[in-house]
């Protein structure tokens, strides 16, 4: 292979992996971690005062909605007149209002599987954000906490964003404090450049040198040069080789970015 081949060669495989950097859609990780198969409230720090708890959603009508669901409070003996005319922002309680379910209120440290896995289905596709009410033993609501989005997905320029609820939710009750275990499986079409620039800068560094190579070891093409055949060979396969080990370098820096993003993002 001559040096013109070479080079020839050289040039297109840098501009094909160069556009599959630019054009390569990522992913923040690919082992997608499945999602939470119910809604478990891994509850600590309880006030005195507290008594009881309950999940408040965004729904108002539909099938699952009833009036009063009698059947889950009768099990209670505080007054449900509070929580369950309670609405603000559309949030309504889950205990009072779900159709044909059971709750366990009483508060109570450690987990609390709030939801079961036969509702949350609907959880994850129908009510994609949710509160936590804390009431005390009158049924008197004493706190409300942030809202908590257990399935976000939206289309937008340059990627897809999904965040979903995988584990549990840790509450707080005493700082009034909500840090779900969501997982993130956002792409992004910006490519690997694009999306990581801080570690892909050092391929147009790496670019430059191989030009800086070619200068330097070109093989003069005026016919008094005293450079011999043999001479001229080696000159030429000592630039090739040294092209080669920038490609083998810029490979497995490409390598690396994407295990470092696809196996330890988080």
């Amino acid at each position: 292979m001559n040096r013109k081949s070479a080079v020839k060669i050289s040039a297109r495989v840098l501009v094909i992996m160069l556009m599959l950097l630019f054009i390569m859609p990522v992913q923040s990780v690919s082992a997608a971690r499945k999602d939470a198969d119910t809604i478990t409230l891994d509850i600590s720090n309880i006030p005195e005062d507290a008594a009881y708890i309950d999940v408040l959603i965004d729904f108002e009508n539909g099938e699952n909605y009833t009036k009063l669901n009698e059947d889950n409070l009768k099990q209670y003996d505080f007054d449900a007149d509070e929580l369950a005319q309670y609405n603000e922002g559309g949030f309504v309680s889950y205990s009072c209002h779900f159709r044909g379910i059971k709750t366990d209120m009483n508060i109570k440290a450690g987990k609390t599987v709030f939801v079961d896995e036969k509702t949350e289905r609907q959880f994850y596709f129908d009510y994609n954000s949710l509160k936590i009410a804390v009431l005390d033993k009158n049924g008197h609501i004493l706190q409300v906490s942030d809202t908590v989005e257990i399935n976000k997905h939206e289309r937008h320029f340059g990627g897809t964003t999904s965040i979903y609820l995988a584990g549990d939710i840790k509450y707080d009750v005493g700082e009034n404090k909500v840090d779900p275990d969501m997982f993130d499986n956002s792409t992004s079409d910006l490519g690997i450049i694009l999306a990581y620039a801080p570690y892909t800068l050092f391929i147009p560094i790496v670019i430059i040198a191989i030009f800086v190579v070619l200068f330097a070891f070109r093989i003069p093409k005026r016919k008094n040069d005293a450079d011999t055949d043999t001479e001229q060979t080696a000159r030429s396969s000592k630039a090739l080789n040294i092209i080669t080990g920038c490609l083998v370098v810029i490979t497995l820096a490409f390598a690396v970015i994407v295990i470092k993003f696809v196996f330890f993002s988080s």
